[in-house]
């Protein structure tokens, strides 16, 4: 009896809330309201504006119409070329002058791709000059691969010859500490994911493969046999080899990581 008498009195408090509930409209999502406007230039420049007095902060953002995205069927690559021939400089900038001007009023120039070419070029120097091979050949030196792999090598190579390299590629092109800090942030994830001793599909060496650097891929330059350790030097692009005449492939079966006698 008094288990009925309870459940009636629950039924009776919860009736009214029901009905609340069921009455209450849903809540409208307001949209925020961001002002925009729109302007257009004499000489075609359209200016998107919208004010936002929260913070005492300027953001200027530059887009181009222009692209792959939009390019005619076999005619691609355009957009491309007269972004490297803009750099080369023209009447009012020398050569390198218009990325200097960009950072000087505090832009970041962070499409870069410089960092992992000379990369290339250090890693490949180390293995053809005896003396730095003296040195690198350590990191070739377990018996198996895994990412513990990225961590062994000479501490002489790793600060004066491989920390040399991303130095002289700031001096050469100009670069700052941001393009620096950006490429150490997509590097180094690839240096533990190329040596990581883990199976992978046939299918991602034919297609992600194509353009960047593959544990399998990698695995060929840990060879036991030099003419295979002589190639794919690359870190992130595997293109580099493949344009520089580096790139060797070997079925997996077949290949012996590197425990010789050195």
């Amino acid at each position: 009896m008094k288990r009925n008498k309870l459940t009636k009195v629950l039924l009776v408090a919860g009736l009214p809330l029901l009905l609340i509930a069921w009455n209450k409209k849903p809540h409208k999502k307001v949209p925020p309201d961001v002002p925009v406007t729109y302007y257009k230039l004499k000489n075609g420049l359209k200016v998107v504006l919208s004010p936002d007095k929260t913070s005492p902060t300027i953001g200027v953002g530059v887009y181009y119409n222009i692209g792959f995205r939009i390019e005619p069927k076999n005619r691609t690559g355009f957009a491309h070329l007269f972004e490297h021939m803009m750099f080369q400089g023209s009447q009012n900038l020398g050569k390198m002058e218009f990325i200097q001007l960009v950072q000087k009023n505090g832009g970041i120039l962070n499409g870069s791709t410089r960092f992992d070419f000379t990369n290339y070029w250090f890693h490949r120097t180390a293995h053809k000059v005896p003396l730095l091979w003296r040195f690198h050949r350590v990191h070739h030196s377990d018996a198996s691969m895994d990412a513990s792999t990225n961590f062994r090598g000479h501490p002489i190579e790793s600060i004066f010859w491989f920390g040399t390299s991303n130095i002289v590629t700031a001096a050469v092109f100009g670069l700052d500490l941001m393009s620096l800090g950006l490429f150490f942030l997509v590097a180094t994830p690839f240096f533990f994911f190329e040596h990581a001793n883990f199976r992978f599909p046939k299918w991602l060496d034919k297609t992600v493969g194509l353009v960047f650097t593959t544990p399998n891929l990698h695995k060929v330059h840990h060879e036991q046999d030099q003419y295979y350790t002589d190639s794919n030097f690359s870190d992130i692009f595997i293109l580099w080899d493949k344009i520089f005449g580096t790139y060797k492939i070997q079925t997996c079966r077949t290949n012996k990581i590197w425990f010789k006698r050195i």
